[in-house]
């Protein structure tokens, strides 16, 4: 709610920002599908395509494999963990390092000229 009011006061309007009229349905579609189809008219989206599904693909074989390896026991080469070990390292331990490395990545991103 602070926010809210702060960002009211705060923030500046830009000149072009206006009320819009009502839009309408079909011009909705119509301006969604120009997107869609220029997006996939870019020059190389098939190698753009296949790297985001290979680079997830890898990611779900990783995710199949970290179970069983964290649940064996230290005589078949298993960490022996528990299962509600298992679910601290994912819930929150995994989520704790992804919300990092997403504000390291973005801090990385903007910090290269």
């Amino acid at each position: 709610m602070y926010f809210l009011v702060y960002h009211f006061f705060i923030l500046p309007y830009p000149e072009g920002d206006s009320p819009r009229g009502e839009v309408q349905l079909k011009h909705f579609v119509s301006e969604f599908l120009k997107t869609f189809v220029s997006f996939f008219k870019r020059k190389e989206i098939l190698i753009i395509i296949l790297f985001i599904l290979l680079y997830r693909f890898a990611e779900a074989q990783l995710v199949k494999m970290a179970s069983p390896f964290l649940l064996d026991e230290k005589e078949v080469g298993g960490l022996a963990l528990t299962t509600s070990q298992v679910g601290f390292v994912y819930g929150t331990v995994g989520v704790i390092a992804l919300s990092l490395g997403g504000i390291l990545g973005g801090i990385a991103a903007s910090n290269m000229d």
